[in-house]
């Protein structure tokens, strides 16, 4: 008989979250459960897989709010259910349902990582004559320029000095108001303070570049623009403007659910030690957590990471145990403050039990049980979009209304597309609407207009010339899979200014400064706009802390 990976969802009398815990922690006392859960379903072909852990649901989640070491003393959750990972005959699955002790028999599906391999395009990207080499990218700046601001720039970037770039830069910030985050004491101050500080001049032209909107709806399809610098990407980002005040994501923790960590390179401080995956900080420097990790700390270089590699077991079963163990150590220490996410399903199903068609899964009900606990949750829209789709996806998968789904789908995260430096689509980003608002029956939870935001993907950071990976495996950070931690990593640099934000008020602060691109406004392809960190620290800095609710959006038409 054909076996399955499922999760059986158990009735028991509630315990409490420590209690839970507890027996999650311990190997001998899970053991101890598993057993007796798997002899209440005698004859139906369960096999538990090897030191599988049951994992807990909670029957109140709302009290998961504050869920910090110092801030949640009082009553605990109270677990609803037990979730066991196992195998099962298919021709069994009915009968096993039928079980007294059983809620449920629910898939465990196989996922997948976005990034995305075949990218058929050149390793470096070009030069262009007076720009600093940081500064590279796949468009003739100079033209560009002339073309956005005619008759402002008569100069070569080589004839100008950094004096000429402070006027330069007030007349493109008066002529086009929101184009040039404000640095105090650069802009619109006199060129002394610009004295030594040719690399600031550099990175105030870049953005007056690269962050002014281009205007259009391009798409970068193969072969694909040049990659760039993670300077490019900082200074797209304007994370230097954060930066300047002393914020450069210390005292937060990322939590990085992937298949796991290069912790000699980059800064794991833990994690959860599973006999099914690698140890924390235990991965090689080619591996897609570790490109994740490089991407966090473009905007946040001093935020730490934890490391939860369940892509050794890719699927949704890996996945709720390891956010049963970001829930755990929250409770522990109140970390990770933020957890990433670069992976998810590349095809549809018409079973009404997986993943993808029903909010009531168990990978779903935990993860909004991390939210509400206060980490706010980044996740991949895909790569699954037209007209470049990645070859890991299915036909069934591909475009509008199909290729963002399941938990990438759920309204609580974040869910992050991918541009490339020139504020470009790129190609196989997936598009709204979500997949899963079409189905019937019960679908409150998934969000329709997905997805949220948009960031940056394609520039050296892992991989690429001179990084950590070099250029073996690939040929730089790329996929959705890189979207999504460089949204994750500018989260991480906010909170590290402003740690009492809740989930919604920062995803409603990255989606009101956000820089919108093509038509006005929300867009299925590009969600609100390009993430800005310069755009949503301002906006922050410049709300009450007593109304930082305000900052929380309403879901758009689309």
């Amino acid at each position: 008989m054909r076996k399955v990976d499922v999760l059986i969802e158990f009735k028991n009398e509630p315990i409490d979250f420590d209690e839970a815990s507890a027996v999650v922690a311990s190997s001998s006392v899970r053991e101890n459960v598993a057993d007796k859960l798997s002899e209440s379903l005698d004859g139906v072909g369960l096999e538990l897989a090897e030191n599988s852990a049951a994992v807990p649901l909670f029957s109140d989640p709302e009290r998961l709010a504050g869920f910090a070491a110092t801030a949640f003393t009082e009553a605990t959750p109270r677990r609803g259910s037990w979730v066991m990972p196992a195998k099962i005959d298919v021709a069994k699955w009915a009968a096993c349902e039928r079980k007294r002790s059983v809620v449920k028999v629910w898939p465990s599906s196989q996922m997948s990582y976005f990034n995305e391999r075949r990218c058929n395009c050149e390793p470096d990207g070009g030069g262009y004559p007076g720009l600093p080499p940081h500064f590279a990218s796949g468009v003739d700046p100079q033209a560009d320029v002339r073309r956005r601001f005619p008759g402002v720039l008569p100069h070569t970037f080589e004839d100008l000095s950094p004096e000429q770039i402070v006027v330069l830069a007030a007349q493109l910030a008066s002529r086009y108001p929101g184009v040039l985050p404000h640095y105090p004491g650069v802009l619109p101050h006199t060129s002394e303070s610009l004295s030594g500080s040719a690399r600031m001049a550099g990175q105030m032209l870049g953005e007056i570049l690269d962050l002014s909107p281009s205007g259009g709806a391009a798409i970068d399809c193969r072969p694909f623009q040049p990659a760039v610098s993670i300077d490019v990407i900082r200074a797209l980002l304007g994370v230097e403007r954060v930066w300047f005040d002393g914020n450069r994501g210390q005292n937060i923790v990322v939590g990085i659910l992937d298949q796991g960590i290069n912790g000699s390179v980059y800064p794991v401080i833990g994690g959860l030690n599973d006999p099914l995956s690698p140890a924390p900080g235990s991965a090689s420097i080619q591996s897609h957590g570790s490109m994740c990790a490089a991407d966090v700390l473009v905007a946040a270089p001093h935020a730490k990471l934890m490391d939860y590699p369940f892509l050794g077991v890719p699927n949704s079963g890996g996945a709720l145990a390891m956010f049963q163990a970001v829930l755990t150590q929250r409770r522990a220490n109140g970390t990770p403050h933020i957890t990433s996410n670069s992976y998810g399903f590349t095809g549809i199903t018409t079973d009404p039990s997986h993943e993808m068609n029903n909010i009531n899964h168990p990978i779903h009900r935990k993860v909004r049980e991390v939210v509400l606990s206060g980490a706010p949750c980044f996740f991949s829209a895909g790569n699954c979009g037209e007209p470049c789709a990645s070859g890991r996806c299915q036909p069934s998968g591909i475009g509008s209304g199909k290729s963002i789904q399941a938990s990438n789908a759920l309204a609580e995260v974040i869910t992050v597309a991918a541009v490339n430096s020139r504020h470009e689509r790129i190609g196989y980003s997936s598009q709204g609407p979500s997949h899963a608002h079409r189905q019937p029956g019960d679908s409150d939870g998934f969000e329709k207009c997905k997805p949220d935001i948009s960031a940056y993907s394609h520039f050296f950071g892992n991989f690429g010339p001179g990084r950590p990976a070099g250029t073996s495996n690939q040929a730089f950070d790329n996929g959705t899979s890189a979207s999504c931690p460089v949204a994750a990593g500018v989260g991480a640099l906010l909170l590290s200014a402003f740690p009492g934000l809740t989930p919604a008020q920062l995803k409603g602060a990255l989606i009101r400064s956000a820089t919108s691109i093509g038509q006005p406004g929300y867009d299925l392809n590009t969600g609100h706009g390009v993430i800005n960190a310069a755009a949503a620290y301002r906006l922050i800095e410049s709300t009450d802390w007593s109304d930082f609710d305000s900052l929380i959006v309403d879901p758009p038409n689309c």
